[in-house]
């Protein structure tokens, strides 16, 4: 048996055993499991393996990428499935089956009724639908009011009331695949300026915001500037009525927490050593810092570190080999028929 892997390759004594040789060639196996042909998604793959005649060998599948290796350790024989252990599947697949009707019959009915411009109240009793009735602006926020109307689909639902015309039959707005939302246009305001009685909480609210913030900053870039100057970090803290604390140490990832998180361990390790600074912490409130020791990291890399560098760099050279063969062989990608075949141009719905 011979495993082949980038710049290196490994020979075994006839019978080895394919766990085996993974192991000593000193690669990764992935295990699917016990799966069915149809369960797997790539064809050269599923063909591979399903070839294999017995428990214990392996087949080689050759590609453009390099050599790849499956080996099948156990089988189970295909058979019909019974009815008693299909009945439950079968119950689950037709009621399925039955509610999608009937759910597309109740959508052509209120899409009918609709077109016959029957009122949406009359038609949402008759469904035992709901109704919400709300002005919004263009923003769409008075949507968070409506029920079961997620926040994601405010701007979708907004936009397509802000683009109906009063008096017409309003567009169906389709949410999910069995999820759909009606409205009726019954009032358009003009546009206008506020008064400041409608927007007066909200502009004490935002300048409250500003000018805490801007005394925030003040604050911050006083105590750094006492720090650039060589003052003690706990006598910088006691003269701004504050209390500096020792944390255990961190890594780049931070304590868990939304005070030292990754973000500002990042900050605070880009710093370096003996450093001081500012941050954010994800409260968005303001963090002062002092790195007063620094621990080696100890034992072996992350082996997450090193499969993703490995990986990135293959698939660096695989994208420069590709790139060179069309660059050599003169082929031009049409992209709009590339977009077209994997449906990227397509509008959402």
């Amino acid at each position: 048996m011979v495993l082949t892997d980038p710049g290196k390759e490994v020979f075994f004594k006839p019978g080895t055993s394919f766990a085996d040789a993974v192991t000593a060639a000193g690669l990764k196996a992935t295990d699917f499991g016990l799966v069915a042909k149809t369960d797997l998604q790539d064809p050269a793959l599923a063909d591979a393996a399903f070839a294999i005649a017995k428990e214990g060998d392996f087949a080689i599948i050759l590609g453009i990428g390099g050599k790849r290796v499956v080996g099948v350790t156990k089988i189970n024989p295909g058979g019909q499935t019974t009815y008693d252990d299909a009945k439950a599947a079968i119950a689950k697949s037709l009621a399925l089956t039955k509610a999608k009707n009937a759910y597309a019959d109740v959508q052509d009915e209120v899409e009918s009724l609709r077109a016959g411009m029957k009122p949406l109240k009359d038609i949402a009793d008759r469904y035992k639908l709901k109704v919400t009735t709300v002005a919004i602006t263009a923003g769409g926020a008075e949507l968070k009011d409506v029920p079961g109307l997620a926040a994601e689909n405010d701007t979708k639902v907004a936009t397509a009331i802000f683009a109906a015309t009063q008096g017409k039959l309003a567009p169906t707005v389709s949410i999910a695949a069995n999820d759909n939302v009606w409205f009726d246009l019954s009032k358009v305001d003009p546009a206008r300026d506020q008064t400041l009685d409608e927007v007066k909480d909200a502009l004490i609210t935002a300048w409250t915001n500003e000018k805490t913030d801007q005394a925030l900053q003040a604050e911050v870039k006083s105590i750094t500037t006492d720090l650039d100057a060589g003052k003690a970090f706990q006598d910088v803290a006691t003269a701004h009525h504050q209390v500096a604390t020792l944390s255990q140490p961190i890594t780049r990832d931070g304590d868990k927490t939304k005070v030292l998180s990754e973000q500002v361990a990042n900050q605070i390790f880009s710093a370096g050593p003996d450093s001081h600074g500012s941050a954010k912490d994800d409260d968005g409130d303001y963090l002062l810092y002092h790195v007063v020791d620094i621990q080696p990291a100890t034992g072996k890399p992350d082996s997450k570190i090193a499969d993703f560098l490995k990986t990135s760099n293959q698939d660096a050279l695989y994208a420069e080999f590709i790139g060179g063969i069309r660059d050599e062989a003169g082929l031009r990608i049409n992209q709009q028929a590339l977009s077209q075949a994997l449906n990227l141009d397509q509008p959402t719905q």
